[in-house]
């Protein structure tokens, strides 16, 4: 989420630069179909309410990181991670959605928004494995104590 993050603030950087100095040339543009200044001056950049998907991104990326701190806190919060790979799921539609209007609409590929759909991805994944691990945890440790607490019944009722 951190790399995710920085992405965001230099994909926010180019869309800044780009508005106040006309002849900014980002090093992320290689060619005329591989150019992240492209989609950043593109309405596709505005998606929500006029706000730049970069500082979407920025606050996206922030939301996930306390959401790790948080379980970090306190480990036996399941909610944490459904909340987590909820959230994350959603940040992959919204990467699915614009990839297509990336690649099939504006026919420009974007190396800063690849990474981030890349993240996307590998955040949803990584959060439904320790979703998956942390109840596979919790339902051996509640089964454990249950058996706990039968087996100490059972040796003070002699």
């Amino acid at each position: 989420a951190g790399t995710g993050m920085m992405l965001s603030c230099y994909l926010f950087h180019v869309e800044t630069n780009l508005e106040q100095s006309p002849g900014y040339q980002p090093s992320c543009d290689l060619t005329e179909r591989i150019s992240s200044s492209k989609v950043a001056i593109s309405p596709s950049s505005h998606l929500w309410r006029g706000i730049q998907n970069s500082l979407l991104g920025i606050g996206y990326y922030f939301v996930l990181i306390g959401l790790a701190l948080s379980f970090e806190l306190s480990p036996d919060s399941y909610w944490i991670l459904i909340v987590t790979s909820g959230l994350e799921l959603f940040g992959v539609i919204v990467s699915i959605y614009l990839l297509y209007l990336s690649l099939n609409v504006l026919r420009i590929v974007c190396p800063v928004c690849l990474a981030l759909h890349v993240i996307n991805f590998s955040l949803l994944w990584l959060s439904l494995y320790i979703t998956q691990m942390q109840r596979a945890f919790l339902e051996y440790d509640e089964s454990f104590l249950e058996a706990m607490a039968h087996g100490v019944k059972s040796t003070h009722g002699d």
